[in-house]
């Protein structure tokens, strides 16, 4: 499944685009800091238990939010539903959620495809915010301490999102040139699944390293073997790499490509994104189930 890297002639977009994203996100945590006047620690890292079958949790159709580890089976974020909100309008049910992940606050993002929206939540599951977009998001993945972008693979764009406590606002759009379906980051090097409109190219997930000269290299490329990989989480701790796909699997990787486990969750519904927070949470969105 692995193999040497190829150059394709939008891997430079694609890394392009993420030195963008990367400078953009870098400038307004600046300016926040400078604003406000404190410390802010922009790089963190994830660490993932390697047992799966104690911390996988969903990002539920009706929208509870749950965790589960070691330590507490079950661990509720609340009886808060996205469902009963009203927020956005009640236009349909919310029940496709694509992407999630957490800040270092603890604070929780989540990319809904049927309002088209991307929704902010604190630890405690109490909404907080929202930002609406002409067409449907895919993923999302939080690149600092105040910022994090979603993927809209329909037009070719990423946007940079900033969040406050109680505010998510929409700072910038990025075209990018490529649908790009999901995305995480960790430690400033870029994880990202590009889904191209070959039929023979079923979904590239790719790690991009940024060198100090600011030029990009592949340093992994995993073919998947069906269009269905839906998320992504990287444990920067074992170099492990997850894939959530939208059979209710859940695929795990080493840094060399290689396959380590396979794992099924029947009944959880279809995964769709997923994220690892820094206390061993994991968050997988999940569709029906």
């Amino acid at each position: 499944m692995l193999e040497a890297a190829i150059a394709h002639a939008s891997d430079s977009q694609l890394f392009a685009t993420f030195e963008k994203i990367q400078d953009e996100c870098r400038r307004y945590e600046k300016i926040a800091t400078e604003n406000n006047k404190e410390t802010l620690e922009v790089v963190y890292t994830f660490r993932m238990d390697e047992r799966l079958r104690y911390v996988v949790s969903t990002v539920r159709k009706f929208g509870h939010l749950s965790v589960e580890n070691d330590e507490t089976p079950v661990k509720s974020l609340g009886k808060w539903s996205v469902r009963e909100t009203g927020i956005i309008g009640a236009r349909s049910p919310f029940d496709d959620f694509r992407g999630v992940d957490v800040f270092p606050n603890g604070d929780i993002i989540i990319a809904d495809r049927i309002s088209k929206s991307v929704l902010l939540f604190h630890g405690s599951g109490e909404y907080a915010s929202h930002v609406n977009f002409q067409t449907r998001p895919c993923n999302v993945a939080v690149l600092g301490v105040r910022t994090c972008c979603v993927s809209l693979p329909e037009i070719q764009e990423i946007h940079v999102l900033k969040s406050s406590y109680k505010s998510l606002e929409d700072y910038r759009a990025i075209s990018t040139g490529i649908s790009c379906f999901a995305m995480t980051n960790f430690a400033g090097e870029y994880l990202t699944i590009q889904q191209r409109e070959e039929q023979e190219e079923k979904g590239r997930v790719q790690i991009a390293q940024s060198e100090q000269q600011l030029s990009h290299k592949v340093v992994i490329d995993i073919t998947a073997n069906n269009k269905n990989v839906q998320g992504l989480a990287y444990d920067e701790i074992t170099g492990k790499l997850y894939i959530a796909t939208d059979f209710e699997a859940l695929k795990c990787y080493n840094i060399r490509g290689r396959i380590f486990f396979r794992s099924s969750y029947p009944g959880f519904g279809d995964f769709r994104g997923m994220c690892v927070d820094r206390e061993s949470h994991v968050y997988v969105a999940s569709y029906g189930g």
